[in-house]
């Protein structure tokens, strides 16, 4: 399955939102701040990504992103400067360390989140789940 995540706003000292849609699927998503591809503090760069099964205990059964000519890997590599970029659970950016967190809404009480968190990874792993190769592009929404 193909996934196309379109960023919309980013606000510093909040994060970075954009939409993610599929066959049967659409979410919000939840990212930190562009700063310059730094690792575990800005969101990635824009690109399609493969996406891999991954499972660790903090993040049991979700999904790294991978494009190596975009710098990002599943595990560790020498010369490439990000690794274990995973769509997981999460409502806030601080929560995040250049990860994606999908959502079912968007809201600011105080602090730009996405809710309904675990629920929406739920629904989209159960997509996911059928040993596809599936791909993340990744843009930017320009409005006119």
């Amino acid at each position: 399955m193909k996934l196309l995540l379109e960023r919309f706003g980013s606000i510093p000292g909040h994060g970075t939102i954009g939409r993610m849609t599929g066959v049967d699927f659409e979410c919000y998503t939840m990212e930190r701040i562009w700063n310059n591809n730094a690792p575990g503090d800005s969101c990635v760069p824009r690109g399609t990504y493969q996406l891999e099964p991954h499972s660790t205990q903090a993040h049991p059964g979700v999904y790294a992103l991978v494009n190596r000519d975009l710098g990002v890997s599943h595990y560790p590599e020498s010369g490439i400067p990000r690794s274990a970029i995973l769509i997981h659970s999460a409502n806030f950016a601080r929560e995040l360390r250049g990860c994606i967190a999908p959502g079912s809404a968007i809201s600011c009480s105080g602090e730009l989140m996405v809710t309904n968190s675990v629920v929406t990874l739920a629904r989209l792993k159960e997509i996911l789940f059928n040993g596809e190769n599936h791909t993340l592009e990744i843009t930017w929404k320009t409005y006119e």
